[in-house]
């Protein structure tokens, strides 16, 4: 019989070799009977012992899904883990993880076995995914297969202990969020801008390789939503696809819930970190129509500053597109055959959504209809003295195709005061003109506009003249 020492198993007899085989009872300690005869030596009755071994030990919250424990990550408790059997993988013992380690703190497990060859399975709670494999260190990496949940076979001997199975869990990401049309190109969601559907928005890793695809979407009864889900936490970069017939708006860093994040030249958004459990609903992006801005320069033969059916439309008038704020020039273009019919005098500016002032320049010999009269339609929009029309407001899309200019060159009238010595109303020879006669110019109302004197021109007295003029009376 042999006395097992504290601490110590009997191994389980094995009748092969008897030489070298264990012969003790593991439960009695005792041998079988051995029957010794005069003389003998019976050097064969051994029994092997052994200590139990340890297999633990950790399961933590990887926050940022690299399947390495960072000393800010923390354990879990409550997480079921399994030892199974290495070649059978029937379950041997089950246990939760709970507080222990060496500062007994949250996530620690242990399995208390004989020596031998296992396998360790965790089980993910719901709404949990084991992190990837293959990282850090033996004691900082995440063991366990993430699909099966099994650890690689772990050989322990006697009194041995492997503390370095651990797994990390995390919870799996997601981001988002809007496409939407920015109407007034600013780069920030405002009432009345209407998210847009069938926009394909990708989502990459941080080198750009592209993960994957879906469009926007109506999502809760308004267009223009996407939804990336399940994702490891990590970089990810969106990039938006524009449309055809779309810019992407300036980027605006101001709020993040309601900014453009994409950039307008490669539609990307910056790159976004997620961390287990997060749902980023940040990333959007706002997308625009170029808008015109036109479209008529006329004849106003009557100067009254009235598209009239009968006046005809110019060509070959310059006319600037400029910033409402600095009166910069962004275009230039000239008045040419267009509009509804074919006819002369119109042009047009395609530009961003934005405010702008829209400057006609006079040829020589001409001068600006007077503004005010007649209908947005029909009137002449631009100062007569400086060129430039009031600002212009255009949204993504839109077109004001009503910034028209009447064009008038300046009549004149004249001419004689003479002397009738006959009083006959006709103009003799013989008949001397008169200086010094005052004559007014009026309007029709009566309004006086102008006052001169007769006065000697080319050498005769009489002669008298209003220039610069459109309609009056004397």
């Amino acid at each position: 019989m042999f006395m097992t020492p504290a601490g110590y198993n009997e191994t389980t007899p094995n009748t092969t070799t008897d030489t070298n085989d264990s012969d003790a009872d593991p439960t009695t300690g005792n041998s079988p009977v051995t029957n010794l005869v005069s003389g003998e030596s019976d050097q064969t009755v051994d029994a092997g012992i052994y200590k139990p071994a340890t297999i633990g030990d950790y399961v933590w919250r990887d926050t940022d899904g690299d399947g390495i424990q960072d000393p800010t990550e923390l354990g879990i408790n409550g997480v079921t883990v399994l030892l199974k059997d290495a070649t059978t993988l029937a379950v041997l013992q089950t246990t939760v993880t709970t507080n222990g380690g060496p500062t007994g703190s949250a996530g620690y497990y242990n399995f208390t076995v004989d020596p031998g060859t296992y396998v360790v399975m965790f089980m993910a709670p719901t709404g949990n995914t084991l992190s990837p494999t293959g990282n850090g260190t033996t004691t900082t990496d995440s063991d366990p297969n993430p699909t099966t949940g099994n650890s690689n076979p772990v050989t322990v001997t006697s009194g041995g202990s492997n503390q370095t199975i651990d797994a990390g869990l995390y919870q799996p990401a997601s981001l988002g969020n809007y496409v939407w049309e920015d109407l007034n190109k600013n780069g920030i969601q405002e009432a009345g801008e209407p998210g847009v559907n069938g926009v394909t928005v990708l989502l990459k890793n941080a080198n750009g390789t592209v993960l994957q695809s879906t469009v926007t979407a109506t999502n809760a009864g308004t267009a223009g939503y996407y939804q990336f889900t399940n994702l490891a936490p990590g970089d990810y970069i969106v990039m938006f696809m524009t449309p055809t017939g779309y810019n992407e708006t300036t980027p605006n860093t101001t709020t993040d819930a309601n900014d453009s994040d994409a950039d307008p030249a490669t539609g990307n958004s910056p790159l976004t970190n997620l961390v287990s459990g997060e749902s980023d609903q940040t990333i959007d992006a706002g997308i625009y129509r170029p808008a015109t801005i036109g479209d008529y320069v006329w004849r106003d033969t009557d100067g009254d500053g009235i598209q009239d059916p009968t006046e005809l439309g110019i060509n070959g008038v310059t006319v600037l597109l400029k910033d409402a704020t600095t009166l910069a020039v962004l275009q230039t273009t000239v008045t040419t055959n267009g509009g509804p019919t074919g006819g002369a005098g119109y042009y047009s500016f395609t530009a961003d959504p934005g405010t702008y002032v829209v400057m006609f320049m006079a040829p020589t010999g001409n001068t600006l209809s007077p503004t005010g009269n007649g209908t947005t339609t029909t009137d002449s929009d631009p100062n007569p003295t400086t060129g430039n029309s009031n600002p212009v407001t255009v949204t993504s899309g839109g077109s004001n195709q009503t910034i028209d200019a009447g064009l008038y060159q300046p009549a004149s009238l004249g001419n004689y005061v003479w002397e009738d010595l006959n009083k006959n109303g006709i103009q003799e020879a013989g008949e001397p003109g008169v200086n010094g006669v005052t004559v007014l110019l009026k309007n029709a109302g009566g309004i006086v506009l102008q006052t001169t004197v007769t006065t000697t021109n080319a050498g005769t007295a009489g002669y008298y003249q209003f220039t610069n003029q459109l309609q009056a009376i004397i």
